[in-house]
């Protein structure tokens, strides 16, 4: 298969759960903080209408872990609310989740139908009708697969989510839609562009395939050859297994935790849709275990990406890093 890209690589820094005695909530406007959430194939991004989830992956979904300070019972909390947007080819999702009672994950799936029209919308589902009655126990996990098949190209903003007693306030929670004028005022990712690129700055770590900033010389290529153009790196594939990397010298090393954020801009031609990161830190020394997917839009036109590394489930983007490469 061949595929052509041309490519410049960032890598920049950018410096409630409610448990009452009738719901479990979850408000995205900037009241429940987003990090108690685990997200894959997907970052977050707060407004102030929501999170806006940035697809990078085939697989996506959130989750949440219940402790012994906030799990309940979910035969007593039949009824998950949600206010969201979607913009997309899939016109449905799934909830999963884990009890003491149903550990087996797989078999609790319970779709519900999603309108993909890109306008706001409310959902009440009936989880015990929904899970087949598997609805029961001590919560443990709880997972929301936002569509549930592969869309890289979905625009998808999550307003609020909750769990509830009675249907009735299941409604309630979803009787107000936001606005989405809020949604237009968040904070948009960092577009500096550092020019050099030999030493750690304090906005991050760059690498400009212009011809002139970023020798070539400094990454190796497997599969693939770098043809230096005026606009980027024309990489030519050889192989099935095609990838560059990097490793850091003296000087450029610093601590990932602490440089969450990859930008990419590049343009792909291809029928390929995704990609991924591998890295190796000092805390993790096993590469294979820190692959990292995103999706691609493999249109041929110029696309950026800005991919948050915290985010992956593997949690392995920490420590001080070593080797960084790219798999297209």
């Amino acid at each position: 298969m061949k595929k052509s890209a041309k490519l410049l690589l960032i890598l920049s820094i950018v410096l409630m759960l409610s448990l009452s005695a009738f719901a479990i909530e979850w408000n995205f406007d900037g009241t429940s903080p987003a990090d108690e959430w685990d997200f894959n194939g997907m970052s977050a991004t707060q407004t102030e209408s929501g999170l806006k989830l940035n697809i990078v992956g085939v697989d996506i979904y959130m989750s949440y872990k219940f402790d012994a300070n906030n799990a309940f019972e979910a035969s007593e909390y039949p009824y998950v609310a949600m206010v969201t947007k979607v913009d997309s080819t899939v016109n449905y999702g799934g909830i999963f989740f884990t009890t003491s009672s149903a550990a087996d994950m797989g078999k609790t799936y319970s779709q519900f139908s999603v309108q993909n029209d890109g306008k706001w919308h409310g959902y009440v589902l009936d989880m015990p009708a929904l899970s087949k009655g598997l609805w029961n126990g001590t919560m443990k996990v709880f997972r929301i697969d936002n569509i549930n098949a592969a869309d890289t190209e979905a625009k998808i903003v999550l307003n609020k989510v909750g769990i509830f007693k009675t249907r009735e306030e299941a409604e309630a929670f979803i009787a107000e839609l936001p606005s989405d004028a809020a949604e237009a005022t968040a904070p948009s990712a960092p577009k500096e562009e550092i020019a050099n690129y030999d030493y750690l700055t304090e906005q991050g770590i760059s690498w400009i395939f212009d011809g002139t900033t970023t020798p070539v010389t400094d990454w190796k290529f497997t599969g693939m050859s770098g043809e230096q153009a005026s606009d980027g790196l024309k990489l030519t594939m050889k192989a099935d297994d095609v990838y560059m990397s990097y490793n850091l010298k003296d000087g450029q090393n610093f601590e990932a935790q602490n440089y969450p954020f990859v930008s990419i801009v590049m343009k792909v031609d291809s029928a390929v849709n995704y990609g991924g990161f591998f890295f190796k830190t000092s805390e993790a020394q096993d590469m294979g275990a820190t692959y990292s997917n995103f999706g691609i839009k493999n249109d041929g036109q110029w696309h950026s990406y800005v991919i948050d590394m915290s985010k992956y489930p593997h949690k392995l983007w920490k420590g001080t890093l070593d080797t960084f490469r790219l798999t297209l």
